[in-house]
């Protein structure tokens, strides 16, 4: 069964997935305020769905 997780322009299949996204990662990194950047490091922040965003 799949089970994918959409909001906007996100599409993300996580079937195979134990840590599942929800919306409380994208409203935290809807709601953050950061400067331009060239990079983001995201190491063991668990779906990485903030870092997508602010990428």
């Amino acid at each position: 069964m799949a089970s994918i997780f959409r909001f906007k322009q996100f599409e993300v299949d996580q079937s195979d997935c134990a840590m599942k996204i929800n919306t409380d990662g994208v409203l935290l990194a809807s709601l953050s305020e950061i400067e331009p950047v060239e990079r983001v490091l995201d190491v063991g922040t668990g779906t990485g769905v903030i870092a997508l965003m602010l990428a």
